[in-house]
C-alpha cells in the first residue's frame, strides 16, 4: 500500500467513526461538552493525586479509564432510547447531568486529597444533584 492509500483509508474509518459517534451519542451540545470536560478533569486529578501520594499504578490507571468509557456507553445507551422509545432528549440529559455531577464531585474529593479547602456550598449542592439521580442501590433512577 503507497501513502496515497493509506490515508484514504484513514480518513474513511474516521468519518465513519465519527458518523457512528455522532448516531450513538446524539448531539454534540453544552451538556455533552461540559461532559467530557468534566470526565477529562476527573481523570487527570486522579492521576495527580497518585502521584502526590506515590500510589501510581497502571491497573487503577486502567480501571478507572474503562468506567470512563462506560460512562460515554451509557450516555449512547440513553440516547438511543431517547431517539427510538421515548423520542425527545429528557433521559440523555438526566444521564449526563448526573455524571457531570459525580464526576465533579470526585474532582472536589481529589482537591480534598491534596489538601485544598472546597467550598462546602459546593459540595452540598453536588451531593443533592448526585442523590436525586440514584435509588437505594446506588443505580441511576
Amino acid at each position: 500500500m503507497n501513502p496515497v492509500e493509506i490515508r484514504f483509508y484513514i480518513k474513511w474509518f474516521l468519518t465513519a467513526l465519527g458518523t457512528w459517534l455522532a448516531w450513538f451519542i446524539g448531539r454534540f451540545d453544552g451538556i455533552f461538552y461540559t461532559l467530557v470536560a468534566v470526565v477529562s478533569a476527573d481523570y487527570i486529578t486522579g492521576i495527580l493525586c497518585a502521584v502526590y501520594e506515590r500510589k501510581l499504578s497502571s491497573e487503577t490507571g486502567f480501571k478507572g479509564l474503562t468506567k470512563k468509557v462506560f460512562i460515554f456507553a451509557l450516555i449512547g445507551v440513553a440516547n438511543l432510547i431517547d431517539l427510538y422509545i421515548l423520542k425527545g432528549e429528557l433521559l440523555r440529559t438526566m444521564v449526563c447531568v448526573y455524571y457531570i455531577a459525580n464526576e465533579t464531585l470526585s474532582i472536589t474529593e481529589n482537591a480534598v486529597r491534596l489538601g485544598l479547602p472546597v467550598p462546602k456550598k459546593l459540595k452540598d449542592v453536588l451531593v443533592q444533584i448526585k442523590n436525586k439521580g440514584e435509588d437505594e442501590d446506588g443505580g441511576i433512577n
